[in-house]
């Protein structure tokens, strides 16, 4: 009897130290090892949270219009890009806003889009029609570059262009250029592979076109560029790889630009509300500022300049592949002012 009350003590009861294994100044070892863990994890949140509170107000005292921000960036560089957002109808009006308070001000050649070049006869078209037609537009559908809100978007866009045009004149005429690589997106089904190679193909292509249709002509122009926000990055690379093929490396516009006209290119990058566009390989989606920064960042819609402060956040921009796609920019640890010049808010 007394043997099975002992085996139910043990059972309940949970086992004792043996202090002859494990040792007291192994213990003692241990417990010192967790503490210093605990107290470098809490050191390294608060320092976290310091950055994240410097950032914030920074935020609140150098925010300003981004119109403002962009038309002065325009008066010191002659290349101005301005990101797109999928699906954000106020990323177009905002960029619509930006094309003639810059026409007004500095003066605009050229808009650029991210549109198939074929789509360049199209496009011509429209802006030479008096008056307005837009059926052109709307029998070509890829001159609006996204179905839904987004159509209607670059509808506007190119209206704004249009009555812009009207009142600057034939001498001052705004030119609009489709950059984008012949064909993309692709109507075919391609392989994943395929697409990546196509994909990184874009930007060689894009600057192809520009020298073609504008700088070529005109190498003193002065250009807005409107596009995704993978396009706008000034330096780095991206990397996409797919199943067991070798990596295929994306040049972006921007930086090719920079590297053949040095400092001469601005670029803004833009956080907005959109959705993803099916026709995209490698969307743009925005910055992972928001979500990071939640708690500090002003709301409204505003313009930073992009210095040290945004340290607090590496990899700021989200990285969102296709299926079955690994996709990276590069060099990892990149910081965003090694990238871009400005940062646009424009609502969460």
């Amino acid at each position: 009897m007394l043997k099975a009350v002992k085996r139910a003590q043990r059972s309940i009861y949970p086992h004792r130290v043996r202090y002859s294994k494990l040792g007291v100044t192994g213990l003692f070892s241990l417990v010192a090892l967790l503490l210093i863990l605990i107290v470098g994890w809490a050191l390294d949140l608060g320092g976290a949270r310091a950055d994240v509170r410097e950032f914030g107000e920074y935020a609140r005292q150098q925010k300003r219009s981004p119109v403002s921000a962009l038309v002065e960036a325009a008066r010191s560089h002659r290349i101005v890009f301005l990101a797109d957002v999928s699906g954000s109808v106020e990323a177009k009006r905002r960029a619509a806003a930006v094309i003639d308070s810059i026409a007004s001000g500095p003066g605009l050649d050229a808009v650029v889009v991210e549109v198939g070049h074929e789509q360049q006869p199209y496009l011509d078209h429209y802006f030479d029609q008096i008056p307005e037609d837009a059926s052109v537009l709307l029998a070509h559908p890829r001159t609006l570059r996204e179905s839904g809100v987004g159509s209607r978007g670059y509808l506007e866009l190119y209206h704004r262009i249009w009555k812009l045009n009207e009142h600057l004149g034939a001498d001052r005429r705004i030119q609009v250029i489709a950059a984008d690589l012949d064909g993309w997106p692709s109507e075919r089904a391609l392989s994943t592979a395929d697409r990546a190679r196509m994909f990184s193909e874009r930007d060689s292509a894009m600057v192809a076109n520009l020298e073609r249709e504008v700088l070529g002509p005109s190498p003193r122009s002065r250009i807005l560029i409107f596009m995704t926000g993978l396009h706008g990055l000034k330096s780095g690379t991206g990397q996409l790889q797919t199943g067991g093929t070798a990596p295929v490396s994306v040049h972006w516009l921007a930086a090719r630009l920079e590297q053949r006209f040095p400092g001469e290119v601005h670029s803004a990058i833009v956080d907005a509300p959109g959705s993803i566009n099916a026709d995209e390989f490698v969307p743009y989606t925005g910055t992972r500022v928001p979500a990071e920064a939640e708690s500090v960042l002003p709301s409204g819609r505003y313009a930073l300049p992009v210095t040290d402060r945004f340290d607090f956040l590496s990899r700021a921009i989200r990285e969102t592949p296709a299926p079955g796609l690994t996709f990276d920019i590069l060099p990892r640890d990149y910081r965003l002012k090694s990238v871009v010049d400005d940062y646009i808010h424009l609502g969460n």
